[in-house]
């Protein structure tokens, strides 16, 4: 166990909340207040960029990435036709995929950022945010569904729109997205498009993000579920 985190614990400051993949997991007491002013500080920086644009920093530099790809796609086969209206068009299916996702503020990934800020691993220092760690528990979360419910049913809703993602015409407007966006993504890791060093890194990213949304799919899946309970119940 980690030094700082034990200290924490002694202080009443953390608490013990789940376990997940063989690690413990401790929640911060008085709803967050406890927490670090260095991990507060990056929390806010999350909760800015996110109220800020409605989407997170590794969406707009992906979306960045396949502009400038398809872009510079059109400069190199001017003379190409086909070329140039396919590229011109992948370009326009991106925008318009970007501008529903931060029109509507879908909360999926922000739920999991905010979760994990507020719990901590047992290996982990408390008083720090680890970037790289924190995605390492994040991509953990998401190997258990329930686990997003769980995260609802706590204190991360005052950061969400809680009322919102209940609604079935929302939930419906949330998969068509997502289903945008992987069609969109395949489109391009068929194309021509990426070259270079970073084709690999860039189609490993990609191949990730899809998986996302696939699971993000099920999870809302899930919440459609609860509530259609919830309504056959009233």
């Amino acid at each position: 166990m980690n030094q700082h985190l034990k200290s924490l614990l002694d202080e009443n400051r953390l608490t013990p909340s789940f376990e997940l993949g063989g690690k413990q997991f401790y929640s911060f007491t008085d709803d967050g207040v406890n927490m670090s002013q260095q991990r507060f500080e990056a929390f806010q920086d999350m909760l800015a960029t996110y109220n800020t644009f409605n989407v997170k920093k590794e969406d707009i530099d992906l979306f960045n990435t396949l502009v400038e790809d398809y872009s510079t796609s059109i400069i190199k086969n001017l003379k190409n036709e086909d070329v140039v209206l396919d590229a011109a068009e992948n370009i326009k299916m991106l925008s318009r995929e970007m501008k529903q996702r931060i029109e509507y503020n879908l909360p999926i990934d922000r739920t999991y950022a905010l979760a994990s800020f507020l719990y901590v691993q047992d290996d982990e220092n408390p008083l720090q945010y680890d970037e790289k760690l924190n995605k390492e528990k994040i991509q953990l979360f998401k190997t258990d569904k329930s686990l997003f419910d769980f995260f609802l049913s706590q204190q991360l809703p005052i950061f969400l729109d809680l009322q919102r993602v209940y609604q079935p015409s929302f939930q419906t407007i949330m998969k068509g997205v997502n289903q945008q966006k992987i069609t969109q993504l395949l489109i391009y890791l068929q194309s021509q498009y990426t070259d270079g060093k970073n084709k690999d890194m860039l189609s490993s990213s990609i191949v990730s993000q899809v998986e996302d949304l696939m699971l993000y799919n099920n999870l809302i899946e899930n919440l459609s579920q609860i509530t259609t309970d919830s309504l056959n119940k009233s």
